[in-house]
């Protein structure tokens, strides 16, 4: 990758915080051994999901633990994913402010606040210095998660890029694009010209 000039940017592990089926200890070692992988790969962040919620409040409990051992890892930012049981930027922001952590940050991904009916600006405004990156991907509609080339579907991404800019949001943005679990999917090379058009904002410029 580095004689590519390519900057990997997460690990985007598929760990659940607050997975009750799963003990604390393992939990913890998991997402240590995904933040030692991150190192060795020259990768800034580590994704999680919330997943829960627990009856015993096991995520923030698991996240404080892996917190105290981040020393071990010290290039690397622990990023929960705006997703599952905290799908608002309310709700994460809550588990970050409990955790209370430098290296432990948010991923906003621009379509779960939304679905879940928190506002684009909201989401922003909660987030804020606490975002790790920002992941953004367009969907056939409100009840067909389906990834469509960006522009094409219903997600706010007009806004989003808007109140972003206007927060003087300088940091990473990455493309999810799920064609693994959305066979009937366009491919990635369809989506990433809609990407780099939304980036520089031409995705719009035929509005009139």
């Amino acid at each position: 990758m580095a004689a590519a000039g390519v900057e990997p940017l997460a690990i985007a592990s598929y760990v659940e915080v607050d997975d009750p089926t799963v003990s604390d200890a393992l939990v913890v070692e998991d997402v240590l051994a995904h933040l030692q992988l991150a190192s060795d790969l020259g990768a800034s962040f580590v994704r999680v999901f919330p997943g829960g919620p627990s009856d015993d409040g096991a995520g923030v409990r698991r996240m404080q633990a892996i917190a105290a051992r981040l020393d071990d890892v010290p290039d690397v930012v622990l990023a929960l994913e705006t997703h599952d049981s905290c799908a608002t930027g309310v709700a994460v922001a809550d588990v970050l402010r409990r955790v209370d952590h430098p290296r432990v940050r948010a991923v906003w991904d621009v379509q779960h606040p939304w679905r879940a009916g928190e506002a684009v600006a909201e989401t922003c405004e909660v987030l804020g210095p606490l975002v790790a990156y920002v992941q953004i991907t367009d969907a056939r509609s409100i009840d067909d998660s389906t990834p469509c080339p960006l522009g094409t579907g219903v997600l706010p991404l007009r806004e989003a890029r808007e109140v972003l800019a206007r927060n003087g949001y300088e940091g990473w943005v990455s493309l999810e694009w799920a064609s693994f679990w959305y066979p009937e999917a366009p491919p990635l090379e369809a989506a990433l010209p809609s990407a780099l058009r939304w980036h520089d904002g031409s995705l719009w410029s035929d509005d009139g």
